[in-house]
């Protein structure tokens, strides 16, 4: 039987969103277009890390970031596209360390 091949989730390290072709600079018009286009990717920071889903809801599009611990699922509303810069993922990351701390 054939093995399907694996795609990772794209990365968001530092200033930077890394996928399976390139990396695009946050805060960039390419990295607002890679947004409207995808629907997930992973969050790691020394604040700490989540992974960010895109969902479907009355009036539009919104991002929602998602961290398991000790089989708790924690959530937290990033915002729409636009508002996803370096300093609203830093927020949303240490307020889901914060969270999920104890």
């Amino acid at each position: 039987m054939a093995r399907k091949e694996h795609k990772l989730t794209p990365k968001v390290i530092g200033t930077m969103l890394y996928s399976e072709s390139d990396g695009i600079l946050l805060e960039t018009s390419a990295w607002y277009d890679w947004l409207e286009g995808h629907t997930t990717f992973y969050l790691e920071s020394p604040d700490g890390s989540f992974t960010a889903r895109q969902e479907a809801r009355v009036g539009g599009s919104f991002w929602y970031a998602f961290r398991r611990v000790r089989r708790k699922l924690y959530k937290v509303y990033l915002g729409r596209s636009i508002d996803l810069t370096r300093e609203r993922l830093q927020q949303v990351a240490c307020r889901l360390a914060e969270r999920t701390q104890g």
